[in-house]
């Protein structure tokens, strides 16, 4: 089972974003959603509207996405938690990342992590979601990772949404998955545990202190 969002709207405004998008892709024609886009858009918008959001919150944002691998998006989740916004982290675990994106993800999650934010990993559902939940009253949902990928080298597509039975609805849903997860070991003894027999090259990649224990390669 995998855990994922969808929102279906039907104000005129956001469909034709969306038809003007596909008509410009079908036709392989340049697409621009403008400066006062109601949708968020990558390769466009996407990382400025995300970064608001997360400016935007007071007390409470909850994420659900695969991976936390983006410099800024990082930096201003960081700057949420230091001024006292309590943050819930539910992430992919290290060994379901791809090589390629591992230093980047687990490094992101690290520093979360070592701000004071909780991470947490899904038990028995396959993360896929990409959600950003804040004040328990506004929401983002769409295709948006937090990876610079999402932002500058994919069509990608997200909507923000504040409606009182949708927002009601994803605080159920997020305090749900938050019960059934558990916390995301991050130190370099719980890495090399969980990476052991999927990456051998993980204490080089990574920097990691390793121990006699350690299984992987050997030099």
């Amino acid at each position: 089972m995998t855990r994922d969002y969808a929102v279906v709207t039907t104000h005129k405004h956001e469909v034709g974003e969306i038809i003007d998008c596909f008509e410009a892709d079908w036709h392989r024609t340049a697409f621009s959603p403008g400066d006062h886009s109601h949708l968020i858009w990558c390769i466009g918008n996407g990382r400025q509207r995300l970064g608001q959001l997360i400016d935007e919150s007071k007390h409470s944002l909850w994420l659900q996405n695969e991976r936390y691998q983006d410099s800024i998006m990082i930096e201003h989740l960081v700057r949420a938690a230091r001024r006292g916004v309590e943050i819930h982290v539910m992430a992919r675990p290290p060994h379901k990342l791809k090589r390629e994106q591992m230093n980047e993800g687990v490094s992101g999650l690290r520093i979360l992590q070592d701000v004071g934010v909780k991470i947490h990993r899904l038990q028995h559902l396959k993360l896929h979601a990409k959600l950003l939940f804040a004040n328990g009253n506004r929401a983002i949902i769409g295709s948006i990772n937090l990876s610079p990928g999402s932002f500058d080298t994919r069509r990608e597509l997200a909507i923000e949404v504040n409606d009182e039975h949708v927002t009601n609805r994803l605080h159920e849903i997020v305090r749900h998955d938050w019960a059934n997860s558990k916390s995301l070991d991050l130190s370099d003894e719980g890495l090399l545990k969980e990476l052991e027999k999927s990456d051998e090259d993980a204490p080089e990649d990574l920097a990691l202190e390793t121990s006699k224990d350690w299984k992987g390669k050997k030099h």
